[in-house]
């Protein structure tokens, strides 16, 4: 990270943590805690990957239905201007978390058709944050940014619906995570839209 760039599944660690007092360690731990001494074999180890943990089919596809709405909600009555203005701290303005919004829900819909259509494919890792900040290739409105997010999303779901059962356990290579199936993809990019709803949520109380 520190170069630049996000680090790959094969070079980040497994934190370890003592289950008496806390103490993080990086490397599997050969000695007791240097704080509260617990031996070595307490240690309880933890995958760097945590936000892979999968939702169930119905649980993610209905948080993937109903963010849309509530993104809808937030953008409601607000004109362009209050949408395009950045936030106090010089962060995205609301058009821009909508844009990554978008740019992500179609990240997610590309992955799950390649993981229908090919056995084990790569999954290119993409720098979708980059692309918020960036104007290119964007609608003019935020309504219109906002469309193609839903019209995105109503694709992805209408996907996820044929699966049968087994299918959500097909996998792909992720550049970044290792091996992850498709539940673990709809989970997570569920999740990631719930990080910005907070954001949007305080952008218009300010708008």
């Amino acid at each position: 990270m520190a170069d630049g760039r996000l680090p790959l599944i094969d070079e980040t660690p497994d934190p370890y943590v003592c289950r008496t007092c806390g103490r993080l360690m990086m490397t599997r731990p050969t000695a007791p805690c240097p704080d509260c001494g617990a031996w070595p074999a307490t240690f309880q180890q933890f995958r760097p990957v945590y936000w892979l943990d999968a939702l169930g089919p119905r649980e993610a596809l209905a948080q993937l239905a109903q963010t849309p709405d509530v993104v809808g909600g937030l953008l409601a009555r607000l004109d362009e201007a209050q949408l395009s203005r950045p936030g106090d701290d010089g962060g995205w303005s609301m058009r821009q978390v909508v844009a990554h919004l978008r740019d992500a829900e179609g990240v997610l819909r590309f992955r799950v058709q390649l993981m229908i259509e090919q056995d084990n494919p790569t999954l290119e890792s993409l720098a979708v944050f980059a692309w918020a900040a960036a104007g290119d290739d964007r609608p003019e409105t935020t309504a219109a940014i906002f469309q193609t997010y839903e019209a995105s999303r109503r694709e992805t779901l209408a996907l996820l619906h044929r699966l049968p059962p087994s299918d959500w356990q097909r996998t792909g290579q992720h550049k970044e995570f290792g091996q992850v199936t498709i539940q673990q993809q709809a989970s997570y990019f569920s999740a990631h839209e719930q990080t910005h709803l907070a954001a949007l949520s305080a952008l218009r109380g300010k708008a």
